[in-house]
C-alpha cells in the first residue's frame, strides 16, 4: 500500500515546483513588459520633441521681400549644413546666399542681405522651439518695389537645410521647392 504520507509529500513537492516555476515565469514576463515599455516610453518622447522647421516668406508691399527659418516643432534642431543651388550648381563659400542674390538682383535697385548666422556650414547651430532665424532680405531702394518677375527670378536659387533631433533623427528643408513657390 501506498503510504499516505509519501503522497502527500509528492504533490507538496509538486504544488511547490509548479508555483516556483509560474512565480519564475510571471517574473519574466514583467521584465519583459516593463523592457518593452521603456523602449515605447524612450520612443515617444523622440517622436514628441522633433524639431520641424518651416519657411516662412514675408513680403511688405512689394517694397520688402524676408525669408526666415522657424522651428515649428517641440524639440531643438541642429542644423548640420546649408547648401545653396543656383541653376543646379552648388555654390561653395561662405556667403553663398549673398553671392546668389548678387548675381540676380540690381544693387542699384535693392538693398540684399543675408544674415550670417549660420553662413559658416561648418558650424552647426541650434534652434529651439518657436526660435527663428532670417535668410535673406531684399528691400527696394529709393522707392523701388519688388517685382513680380525678380520674384520669380528666385527659381533659379534652392536652399537646403539639413537638420537633426537632439536624438538624432535627421530632417530636411527646401530640398526641392524653389522659394518663389512659397508665396
Amino acid at each position: 500500500m501506498l503510504d499516505l504520507n509519501l503522497t502527500f509529500e509528492i504533490w507538496h513537492l509538486f504544488i511547490y515546483s509548479f508555483v516556483s516555476i509560474a512565480a519564475l515565469g510571471f517574473s519574466a514576463l514583467s521584465l519583459w513588459l516593463a523592457t518593452d515599455q521603456s523602449k515605447k516610453i524612450v520612443e515617444h518622447n523622440k517622436i514628441s520633441v522633433m524639431p520641424l522647421l518651416g519657411l516662412n516668406v514675408i513680403q511688405n508691399n512689394n517694397k520688402i521681400f524676408l525669408t526666415e527659418v522657424k522651428n515649428n516643432g517641440l524639440g531643438t534642431a541642429i542644423i548640420e549644413s546649408l547648401t545653396v543651388f543656383m541653376d543646379g550648381v552648388q555654390i561653395e563659400n561662405k556667403n553663398a546666399i549673398l553671392t546668389a542674390l548678387d548675381k540676380i538682383f540690381d544693387e542699384s535697385r535693392y538693398d540684399i542681405e543675408a544674415y550670417g548666422m549660420i553662413e559658416n556650414t561648418n558650424d552647426s547651430a541650434n534652434f529651439s522651439k518657436d526660435q527663428s532665424f532670417g535668410l535673406f532680405k531684399i528691400e527696394g531702394k529709393d522707392g523701388n518695389e519688388i517685382t513680380q518677375q525678380d520674384i520669380k527670378s528666385l527659381k533659379r536659387i534652392v536652399i537646403e537645410i539639413r537638420y537633426k533631433s537632439l536624438y538624432g533623427e535627421k530632417g530636411k528643408l527646401c530640398s526641392t521647392r524653389h522659394i518663389s513657390e512659397w508665396l
